[in-house]
Order: structure tokens, then C-alpha cells, then sequence
């Protein structure tokens, strides 16, 4: 598999005679003015896309599948011509395919080999938009999908969906039986989620060990705090309980080795009163949340990713205000788990302001208030 688009990588494609593959194809031509090709260039993304993700190289000479030269395109300016095929792409799947990447290396003359590294799509089956074809891609080349191949990728879909359900499940009951990977203080708390699709296909997609280093996991004041391996990856650590001899976590993160983050958020604010600090969670997200999306593209974790919030252990309590007498305030919950609905974020089109309002009456509804007319918090978390 081609890990990165160089010249020397180039032309050891050719020196090989390396072949088209599931995962790789050629083309010796492209001229982004002419229709045949734009169309071409659809079908092949979304095969790839379909199928295990892969290269799609502009400007690579083959023979029955083989790559013999380099005879590269003429793409003028490489700013201007990156955009036009992102956008083109963009708008010409559906649904939208996020986390293209486009690379151009010089190679003789003036003309350039493109690189278009498409990903392996977890929200799909994708289709070209204008001709409604759901393609895919195969050792033997590209083809569209059969009636019997099309169910079964959109029964794939629906298991991946199933699957991300299933974790967010199992992890709550994680934490009423007491089995989070460390110990944390009794009584209430958020579990924040951030679930990338890849997961259940890609169960190793993080080495622990790289993710130890990157500081945009956490909060920035809990960067330099230990870390602890274990069996699902590598939990970041935070303050403890200064009030308990164990130590007990109020917050920290695990990591998976699949790519999937969760946050672990101690509500009790310990005023004198039982109830719930609703504004650590809002403010939790609007951190944690902007932070965790760079620190997994930076991994080469694609999105699609659910985010979700869910409050446990709130059976029978109110939320309180953060400042004064602390009141209390709201309906006191009926239910010990609160699931707050999951969101969809694609990256390319993630709207981060309306996601947190959208949070913030959630928050507020949640316990009989509007978040509107009736707030006690902002989206930013302040009160």
C-alpha cells in the first residue's frame, strides 16, 4: 500500500512495474475541463471510497494494468486546482465523502503526477451524484454494485451504527458496575463520548504510546499528568478527589486503541448539596471537543465520528447554580441515566456553534427548562 506520495515513491511504482490494484489505480490523463474525465474521476473515487479506500494517481502511464511511466498533467496553479477537484468531488458524491486528500508532485517539464488519497468511507454506500451509480472497486478494476452487493453494504451501515450504540451502552454499564479503568469519585457524572465510525473495522487504529504525546486529548491543564496503559488503550489522567485517601478520578480520558475517546466528568460541584453541575459538561465539550477532532485527524483517524453526552447516576437530582447560595434548579431527573441524542459530525462540515447551542437546551430540557427563555448557562459554558 502506498503510505506517501514523493518522487522517489513514484518511481519505484514504475522501477517495479507495480500493478492497479484494489487499493491503487492509474490514470495517464486528466484535463478538469473536459466532462468524460470529471465523470471518470467521480466513479473512481467513489469505488474506491466503497470498497478500502486508496490512491487515485493522475498523470501514471500503464500496460494491462502496470504502471510504465510518469507522463504527469498540466495542472497550472496547484492551489487553484486542488480546490477545483475538492470541490468538485464535494458536490459530487452523495452522501458527501469527507477527509479527501490531494498531493502534487512535480516530475518533468512542468507537469505534475496528483495524488487523490481517498479514504475508506464508514458512511456510505456513496453514489455519483449526477448519475446516481454506486461504484466499487475490485482487484480486477471498477464496477457498480449488484442489487445483492448494494444490500449488503447498506446493512454494513447499519451495523456500524448498531456497534456504536452497543459501546456507549456497554461503557455505562461499565460505570455502574464500577469497572472504569480507574478508580473515580462516587455519585454523578457525564461520560463524553467521541466515536469514530472506523472503529469496528479498525480495532489497532491507535498506537497508545502516540497518543501519550499528544496534549490536545485532555485539558491543556491536565497535559502533564500520568498516564495508564491498559488492555483498551492508554487512559490520560486528571485531578483527583482531594477528599478521598484512594484518589479517585474526577476526570480523565480514555483513549481506545480503535480511535474511540471518552470522557469521564464528576458533576457532584461538593457545596454542601447534593446535585449537578451541569456547566463542567457544556464547557467539557466546547474544550474537549475542537481538541479531539484535530488530535484524531492528526492520527489518521477519519470521521465520520458520533459525539454524544450521557449523564448517569443523576437518579432523583436537580441541577444547581455556580455561583452564590449555589440554588438549585430545574426538575429533578426520574431516571438515573439521561442519553442525550448522539450527533453525526463530518469534519468538512462540522458546525461547532450550533452543536454546543443544540447541547446547551439539551441540557436545559433535560431537567424541564427551555434553554431559551429559561437559562442558567450559556453554549460557551458560563453562567
Amino acid at each position: 500500500m502506498l503510505t506517501k506520495l514523493d518522487p522517489a515513491a513514484l518511481q519505484s511504482l514504475i522501477d517495479t512495474s507495480a500493478r492497479e490494484s484494489i487499493e491503487l489505480d492509474f490514470k495517464a490523463s486528466y484535463d478538469p475541463d473536459n466532462a468524460d474525465h470529471r465523470r471518470g474521476l467521480l466513479d473512481d473515487v467513489c469505488a474506491l471510497a466503497n470498497a478500502r479506500g486508496g490512491w487515485l494517481l493522475l498523470g501514471v502511464e500503464e500496460a494491462a494494468g502496470c504502471a510504465t511511466g510518469l507522463p504527469g498533467i498540466a495542472i497550472g496553479d496547484e492551489d487553484a486546482f486542488r480546490v477545483r477537484l475538492l470541490q468538485m468531488i464535494g458536490t459530487g458524491l452523495e452522501p458527501r465523502l469527507g477527509g479527501i486528500s490531494v498531493e502534487c508532485v512535480s516530475v518533468h517539464g512542468g507537469a505534475s503526477v496528483v495524488g487523490v488519497r481517498v479514504p475508506q468511507s464508514w458512511a456510505g454506500p456513496h453514489r455519483t451524484a449526477n448519475h446516481r451509480r454506486f461504484m466499487v472497486r475490485g482487484d480486477g478494476g471498477n464496477t457498480e454494485y449488484d442489487i445483492h452487493g448494494l444490500r449488503h453494504a447498506f446493512l454494513a451501515g447499519d451495523r456500524l451504527v448498531r456497534a456504536w450504540e452497543a459501546f456507549r451502552d456497554d461503557r455505562i454499564g461499565r460505570f455502574y458496575a464500577g469497572r472504569l479503568p480507574v478508580q473515580v469519585k462516587r455519585g454523578p457524572a457525564a461520560l463524553i463520548h467521541l466515536y469514530p465510525l472506523s472503529a469496528t473495522g479498525t480495532p489497532r487504529a491507535i498506537d497508545p504510546m502516540a497518543a501519550e504525546q499528544e496534549s490536545e486529548l485532555v485539558f491543556g491543564v491536565d497535559a502533564d499528568c500520568r498516564s495508564l496503559l491498559n488492555i483498551d488503550g492508554i487512559v490520560r489522567c486528571g485531578p483527583v478527589d482531594l477528599g478521598d485517601q484512594s484518589g479517585a478520578s474526577i476526570r480523565h480520558v480514555q483513549v481506545f486503541r480503535s480511535g474511540a475517546l471518552e470522557a469521564f466528568l464528576a458533576l457532584d460541584p461538593s457545596v454542601g448539596k447534593p446535585g449537578l453541575a451541569l456547566p463542567w459538561v457544556q464547557q467539557a465539550a466546547v474544550i474537549l471537543l475542537p481538541r479531539w477532532l484535530r488530535s484524531l485527524q492528526r492520527m489518521g483517524v477519519v470521521g465520520p465520528y458520533q459525539f454524544a453526552v450521557s449523564l448517569t447516576g443523576v437518579l432523583g437530582l436537580r441541577p444547581l447554580r455556580g455561583y452564590g447560595e449555589h440554588q438549585a434548579w430545574g426538575e429533578a431527573s426520574r431516571e438515573d441515566t439521561l442519553l442525550l441524542p448522539a450527533w453525526m459530525i463530518e469534519p468538512e462540515l462540522f458546525d461547532q456553534p450550533r452543536l454546543l447551542q443544540e447541547l446547551q437546551r439539551l441540557l436545559h430540557q433535560a431537567f424541564g427548562r427551555d434553554g431559551q427563555k429559561t437559562s442558567y448557562f450559556d453554549p460557551d459554558g458560563s453562567n
